[in-house]
């Protein structure tokens, strides 16, 4: 990227970092190299373009970001201005936005057919921006007006690197304009964002965990306690699998109450489907067990219980 290369003085790159860069980096990005990578001049703790290129001021580079300003930049805009600026880049670096993005790149690409993952990578970098505006404008309440101008001064109509954060390219400016019209969040309201994040997410996880099968919700409420049977008959072997020599095996879900006597029960699982499950639900209804135990006082209890059919005896 643009950053991992040594921003250097002279007045052309190294042969030596040329062809990298070629094999690497999108055409929009090479054009910003080749314009302005020999005439970057250190700017504070950003470096500053000797030559006309588009689509600065912005931060770019991945591993080591850096903050790219325009020739122009002290003649276009006013000291509040260039403050602003700034910052705004500041906390794309401190957010670590750019790397965020080299990712959703590469996840664009993965899932190039989907339409709607080039939709939210396209809501992804314009939340960027407007994350890094309510950063801003945060710190400097006083200063939206200036603000606001800069991005005015800022509209370009020439490429931006895919993956570099551009301060005034490519993002809706009425949008982002508005937003600096609205009042800072009270933390009144930030709890309530955060409660109604919780919310959603937890209302999500009730609703996964309701769409399981039944058998899946039978699993979480085996009981722990030792239930021991007392009686238990065995089932009777149906007579067209016993004939044709079918062997299986049935897992039924069975709702012991408090005294020994079964008070429901299904099916869990059989092998083969349906040959057994009316001979084990007829059978299951005759047991008694020895109830769970809790304090000393017996309890209703839920166990899983597997029954054999062997054709061979």
């Amino acid at each position: 990227m643009v950053a991992g290369s040594p921003f250097m003085t002279t007045a052309r790159p190294t042969a030596s970092a040329a062809p990298p860069k070629r094999r690497c980096h999108s055409p929009s990005v090479m054009r910003i190299v080749r314009g302005a990578l020999g005439t970057l001049l250190p700017h504070g703790d950003a470096w500053r373009a000797q030559r006309a290129v588009d689509g600065l001021p912005a931060t770019l580079g991945v591993f080591a970001p850096r903050i790219v300003l325009p020739a122009d930049f002290e003649s276009r805009y006013g000291q509040a201005q260039r403050e602003l600026m700034l910052a705004h880049e500041r906390a794309h670096v401190a957010r670590g936005d750019l790397r965020a993005n080299l990712l959703a790149a590469a996840l664009r690409c993965l899932f190039w057919f989907n339409p709607l993952f080039h939709l939210a990578v396209r809501r992804f970098r314009h939340d960027q921006e407007l994350s890094c505006d309510a950063t801003v404008v945060a710190g400097r309440p006083h200063q939206r007006r200036a603000y606001g101008d800069a991005l005015f001064r800022a509209q370009l109509a020439a490429h931006a690197s895919p993956l570099g954060c551009h301060f005034g390219f490519g993002h809706p400016l009425k949008e982002r304009i508005a937003m600096l019209k609205q009042p800072l969040p009270t933390p009144r309201r930030r709890i309530a964002g955060h409660a109604a994040v919780a919310t959603l997410v937890l209302g999500a996880a009730f609703t996964a965990w309701a769409a399981q099968p039944p058998a899946a919700q039978d699993a979480a409420a085996i009981t722990r306690h030792d239930v021991a049977g007392v009686a238990l008959p065995p089932p009777t072997y149906p007579r067209d699998a016993l004939e044709q020599g079918v062997s299986g095996r049935v897992v039924l879900i069975v709702d012991v109450a408090a005294d020994g006597s079964v008070a429901a029960a299904k099916v869990e699982r059989a092998d083969p489907a349906g040959v057994f499950d009316a001979s084990a639900l007829e059978t299951v209804k005759k047991w008694r067990f020895k109830p769970a135990m809790e304090n000393g006082k017996p309890v209703a209890s839920r166990i899983r219980v597997p029954i054999d059919w062997r054709a061979d005896g």
